[in-house]
Formats: structure tokens, C-alpha cells, sequence
């Protein structure tokens, strides 16, 4: 996951800090899908429900 903080600097500034590089695009993943999709073997409402599930572990709903 992609995170950042802000932190004050001595000059009164704020500063963005990043502390981790977001997740590289696996072209051969969105590629994969894509094909699927296209063949009608991929279950779009099947894997939102396991997003929104997932999403509801982690911030606790």
C-alpha cells in the first residue's frame, strides 16, 4: 500500500514523505484479464465482492 506522512521542517514548511512506492502494474496480469474478460471466464461481481470484503476487514466495518 502507498503511504504518506507530512512532518513539519525547521523552516515552518511541511514536507510530504513517502514511506512506501506504490505497487508496480503487472502488464502481464492486466493482460490476462483483459483476455478473460474479453472470453467471458472472468466473474467481475464474484471478485468485487471479495474486494469490498477484504476492504471491510481492514478498516474494521
Amino acid at each position: 500500500m502507498y503511504n504518506c506522512d507530512f512532518t513539519e521542517n525547521s523552516s515552518g514548511g511541511t514536507a510530504l514523505l513517502a514511506q512506501e512506492r506504490p505497487p508496480e502494474i503487472r502488464e502481464d496480469k492486466v493482460l490476462a484479464v483483459r483476455q478473460l474478460l474479453d472470453e467471458g471466464r472472468y466473474g467481475i461481481a464474484e471478485r468485487l465482492d471479495e474486494v469490498i470484503e477484504t476492504l471491510l476487514e481492514l478498516f474494521g466495518g
